[in-house]
């Protein structure tokens, strides 16, 4: 399976469907989404790169577009997005979803 396919699945489509139930309340934490983007690129660019540089990591060329920024395929810049918007979507319901007794 490849990578994009394999975020499509497991965390675009989660994703979605937690927007599609709980949209009105993420939405007014937008700003949450903003900074959770930033601190996950801020931590996981220079992680990957180090991974990259040290062979503690790679992606098989038969997963991956082959399109490479700073030798970083552009398919975990993409993870990295998705999954810090994942992340804080199940953290602010998880924390704000209102309580039904």
């Amino acid at each position: 399976m490849n990578y994009i396919l394999w975020l499509l699945i497991f965390v675009c489509l989660p994703t979605l469907f937690l927007w599609i139930r709980y949209g009105s309340l993420l939405w007014k934490y937008k700003q949450v989404f903003f900074y959770g983007i930033l601190f996950v690129g801020l931590f996981a660019i220079p992680w990957d790169l180090f991974a990259i540089a040290n062979n503690i990591w790679f992606w098989p060329r038969e997963g991956v577009t082959g399109i490479r920024l700073f030798s970083i395929p552009i398919e975990e810049y993409l993870f990295m997005i998705t999954a810090g918007i994942y992340v804080c979507t199940v953290a602010l319901i998880v924390k704000y979803q209102p309580k039904r007794t």
